[in-house]
């Protein structure tokens, strides 16, 4: 049985939906959908399964009212479509929150604490640190090794959220230590949080810039104007070079200090046809 609290997928759900009607009943149609939830054509509900057209605020009432949702599903529905919807990664982001902590949800999403990880740029920080610094519980200390330094208060409610989840133990010397354990979940849902990950290390990146001697950071920039087909070409050999320094990382048996690398490879103006005109968008 289809089940919405199943799905993080408007879309997917109602295809599934209909298959599963459809099964039930041969006469139930795209007809039939139009004509109860008020489409003006049979083939705007597969426009909406495969992601060509988005739905009105009236047409996901209309969608309510003819699968004859509960109360607590037309709430999840309405959140599902208002994520898959939003225009900002912003919006996106509220949405997800919701969506997370709604208490119904069976699909495999993150929770709120996996969910929370990627809020704090020094979560990973930290449990980077623990790879190669022996912290028995002096958070004064721990916060103190962190750049910029962030406050003993913070140092040990991100401790308390890794063990909560199992990124790090506690030995039996009072030491605690990296365990293999990491996030798993959608690629969707990873692009929501990584994204706003991605924003708070470029900050640090910025930081960086105006606080550290020119030996210890790394910062170069070039511009230059290329095909669609180069582009993919460059994205690949960053691929391929990000590979190279996790290898380089694995083979490295002294680590002293955590790094972070960031990348960014992205356009700064709009396409420009070969008459030098600038692309319609």
């Amino acid at each position: 049985m289809v089940e919405i609290f199943s799905y993080t997928n408007y879309r997917l759900f109602l295809k599934d939906l209909y298959e599963e009607r459809k099964k039930a009943n041969p006469h139930f149609s795209y007809r039939y959908i139009a004509q109860k939830v008020g489409f003006k054509s049979a083939g705007f509900f597969t426009q909406i399964v495969k992601g060509q057209t988005n739905v009105s605020n009236h047409v996901l009432a209309s969608f309510c009212k003819f699968f004859k949702m509960k109360r607590r599903e037309i709430e999840y529905f309405e959140l599902l479509v208002h994520f898959d919807q939003a225009k900002t990664q912003e919006e996106k982001r509220h949405f997800f929150e919701r969506i997370i902590n709604f208490k119904e949800v069976k699909a495999k999403i993150l929770t709120p604490d996996q969910y929370e990880f990627y809020q704090k740029w020094y979560y990973a920080v930290i449990r980077d640190i623990l790879s190669i610094y022996e912290f028995r519980g002096d958070y004064r200390e721990l916060a103190n090794n962190i750049m910029p330094s962030i406050t003993t208060a913070e140092a040990e409610k991100a401790i308390k959220l890794l063990l909560k989840l199992g990124m790090v133990r506690r030995n039996e010397k009072g030491v605690f230590e990296v365990t293999d354990s990491f996030i798993k979940s959608q690629a969707e849902e990873y692009s929501i949080v990584l994204s706003g990950y991605a924003v708070q290390m470029m900050e640090r990146a910025k930081e960086a810039v105006n606080v550290l001697p020119k030996d210890e950071r790394l910062i170069s920039w070039v511009g230059f104007s290329v095909s669609d087909e180069t582009y993919q070409q460059i994205r690949e050999e960053i691929r391929v070079f990000r590979k190279h320094i996790l290898t380089l990382v694995e083979k490295d048996k002294h680590p002293c200090r955590v790094y972070h690398f960031n990348t960014q490879f992205f356009p700064v103006s709009k396409k420009i046809t070969t008459k030098g005109e600038r692309e319609r968008v």
